[in-house]
């Protein structure tokens, strides 16, 4: 789980409260990983706040766009936005947790 090291050294706040598993022995990085990591990076801050706080999820639009701006379609595509979900909602269940820990 390296690439999930890499991104919370990009955001370190986000690595308070994690606990990382120790990959198994067999256990690579596969090079697949890294264009979805890479795009989410890109893509993180490319939200809307709410004035009372919150994020909202990327958009569909930001993240179609990106797409398109990378050659990526059809079946690959499709997928793509689906990796990019599941790492936006993990990261805005973190988001989520912090927040309620600091109101108690």
């Amino acid at each position: 789980m390296a690439f999930v090291s890499r991104l919370l050294e990009e955001d370190p706040a986000a690595a308070a409260g994690l606990s990382i598993p120790e990959p198994a022995e067999d256990e690579e990085e596969r090079p697949w990983q890294e264009g979805y990591f890479d795009a989410f990076g890109e893509l993180q801050f490319d939200r809307q706040y709410g004035a009372m706080g919150g994020a909202a999820p990327i958009s569909y639009q930001t993240m179609s766009r990106y797409a398109e701006d990378h050659g990526i379609a059809g079946d690959d595509r499709r997928v793509f936005l689906v990796f990019l979900r599941i790492l936006d909602a993990c990261y805005l269940e973190k988001l989520a947790r912090d927040a309620s820990a600091k109101t108690g």
